[in-house]
């Protein structure tokens, strides 16, 4: 029951951080007139078209994704959830670094 509660807090902070976290900010680099830094994202947007609603729809995309495969492959999800979460606050810092330096 215990390991339950600590995947959970787990998922959670990867949903914030790579599901909101990295969306929001990479959302605001594009506004300020930035692009795409991840060539695989990048790419993908470029043959969906680079606007808001492709974006959200690949990084939803992704999301679903990455839980589909960790509630199927259920001896890794943490591991898969610890991955994501990881993911999530290296692109959120690297947005914020972004961000500091189109000022």
């Amino acid at each position: 029951m215990q390991n339950q509660y600590r995947n959970l807090w787990l998922w959670a902070l990867a949903i914030l951080f790579f599901g909101f976290g990295d969306t929001f900010t990479s959302l605001m680099v594009f506004q300020r007139g930035g692009a795409e830094g991840n060539f695989l994202m990048g790419t993908v947007l470029a043959l969906l078209g680079q606007t808001v609603w492709a974006f959200l729809l690949i990084k939803a995309a992704a999301m679903a994704g990455i839980v589909i495969i960790a509630r199927y492959w259920s001896r890794a999800e943490t591991v898969v959830g610890a991955l994501t979460l990881i993911a999530g606050v290296f692109f959120v810092a690297q947005n914020t670094v972004v961000l500091m330096s189109q000022r």
